[in-house]
């Protein structure tokens, strides 16, 4: 599901998003839980080549938060799939987290063959901008990769 930016929702900022209402369950029999934690690293690019900043804050990009969101991607037999995020899937219960909620899941389906976890980092790679400017980087590619390989290994396609 893309939002009006063109943009995966799941990407946007969690703030954003929380205030908006998803969409209903859409019930399917899962046969494969692709489970993961994507990492989002909020950065600055680096500053003005100038010999003071380079000595004094270096060359590259300062880091200024990173974060780890949980995911756990349904897939059903016919192919049709399921994103549930961390902070972003409404399990009925606020106080369930979601490790709680990826739990009663793979118990309530006894067919369900679950991936071991994969942390996805953003690639290595030098934050582009503006020097100063804010950037944002993170795994959801890698994991996005991972999930649809795991697709395909189940079903040798």
């Amino acid at each position: 599901m893309l939002g009006l930016d063109g943009r995966a929702f799941w990407e946007g900022d969690p703030e954003e998003v929380r205030a908006q209402r998803g969409a209903p369950w859409p019930w399917f029999e899962p046969v494969l839980g692709v489970l993961g934690e994507v990492t989002v690293v909020r950065s600055r690019s680096a500053s003005a080549p100038g010999r003071f900043a380079r000595k004094t804050l270096g060359t590259g990009p300062t880091v200024l938060d990173e974060r780890r969101v949980g995911v756990l991607d349904l897939w059903g037999e016919d192919g049709g799939h399921l994103r549930l995020v961390e902070g972003l899937t409404d399990s009925g219960d606020s106080r369930a987290p979601f490790r709680t909620l990826v739990e009663t899941i793979t118990s309530a389906a006894p067919g369900l063959r679950i991936t071991a976890r994969r942390v996805c980092r953003p690639e290595e790679s030098r934050a582009a901008g503006e020097p100063g400017e804010a950037v944002v980087r993170s795994g959801w590619p890698t994991f996005e990769e991972h999930t649809r390989l795991c697709w395909l290994h189940l079903h040798g396609r």
